[in-house]
């Protein structure tokens, strides 16, 4: 080849290259901080499950063993925003003095349905089940069913309580495996003759360990991360966390695609959707004859008990107590609507 051939061959590869690569845009800035690597990995894998913790339609509602990879883009997040402590006072807070994570109790900004306890499981099994004592005993049922699923998925039974009447041994089962998706294996146990009232378990709200802090007078219990989306809302949580947390401050923080470009707002911390939800009260949860409501500043309302399949059972307006002692044993959901039209809906287990 001459060299004016070889130098054009070698010119046009070079310009080739450079045009292709000028093409596509930028790779991605987005890494994952070590510290987050270590310290969040929860919080990613809670973020993650909250796609679809409410959701049986998602892809990986029935997939116990997830992937890893799954909770990348969170960490990425969560990285993004970590990476900033030297230079910006506030994400510095949000991870040094108050060092917020994800709740675990929280479905979303406020509420506590569907908690994240990873691979807990609870189910009740009539005293009756000639079986059940075996598998109080020695974690063998004799049943190849349950046997099977408990060693496939590493469970052990974790406690054991009595639910009267009638007589119920109300089991709890944790599995060994990290991160288990329990919600994919819920109508695996409930298909088992004998087990009833098959539901995931649940976890402490207050889950705040950061500096001791007081908003408005009160101490912060909780604290809370959920994915948006363009971002990420960091959150601390006042009041009476058993019935449920008011974000009493927020920072929203939206974080660019490649991670380049991040900005934090604190939040207003306004509005009647937020007044709303966090007025109703709901107890004993679970409950046996009645379920108490209680409303702070809302007079007119309607409230309506709903089946897991969806069904009306029972309506009632501006009631303080429903008689439940009519439905048979099981979950159910209590709808509040607010004369605004405002909907909120809890979940209640009627023994």
């Amino acid at each position: 080849m001459s060299y004016f051939n070889h130098t054009f061959m070698r010119t046009f590869i070079l310009t080739f290259f450079v045009s292709l690569f000028s093409f596509f845009p930028a790779l991605s800035q987005c890494t994952i901080d070590p510290y987050i690597q270590d310290n969040y990995e929860t919080d990613a894998w809670t973020l993650f499950f909250r796609e679809f913790a409410n959701d049986p339609t998602h892809p990986d509602y029935d997939t116990p063993i997830l992937n890893s990879n799954k909770i990348v883009p969170y960490l990425e997040k969560l990285s993004a925003v970590y990476n900033l402590i030297d230079t910006n006072i506030v994400a510095d807070s949000l991870f040094n003095k108050f060092n917020i994570h994800s709740n675990q109790a929280f479905a979303s900004n406020n509420g506590f349905e569907n908690h994240i306890a990873f691979g807990e499981i609870y189910f009740e099994i009539s005293e009756d089940i000639p079986w059940v004592s075996d598998f109080i005993d020695t974690g063998i049922s004799g049943v190849p069913e349950l046997d099977q699923l408990m060693a496939d998925y590493q469970f052990t039974i974790t406690n054991v309580g009595i639910v009267e009447p009638p007589p119920f041994y109300l089991f709890t089962i944790n599995s060994s495996i990290p991160y288990l998706n329990h919600f994919a294996l819920l109508d695996d146990f409930d298909s088992i003759e004998g087990i009833s009232l098959v539901m995931p378990g649940y976890v402490n709200s207050n889950n705040y360990n950061g500096i001791s802090y007081e908003i408005d007078g009160e101490e912060v219990q909780a604290s809370n991360i959920v994915s948006t989306n363009d971002g990420l809302l960091f959150s601390l949580h006042t009041g009476d966390c058993f019935f449920g947390c008011p974000i009493s401050k927020g920072w929203e923080v939206t974080i660019s695609e490649d991670c380049t470009k991040i900005s934090i707002e604190e939040m207003e911390i306004l509005g009647i959707e937020h007044a709303t939800e966090n007025t109703l009260r709901i107890y004993p949860n679970p409950a046996e004859e009645y379920l108490y409501i209680e409303t702070e500043a809302i007079s007119n309302y309607e409230i309506n008990i709903i089946s897991l399949q969806g069904i009306l059972l029972k309506n009632s307006t501006n009631s303080t107590q429903i008689n439940i002692s009519s439905l048979p044993t099981g979950i159910y959901f209590i709808e509040f609507i607010s004369d605004e039209g405002i909907s909120q809906i809890k979940k209640f287990l009627k023994k």
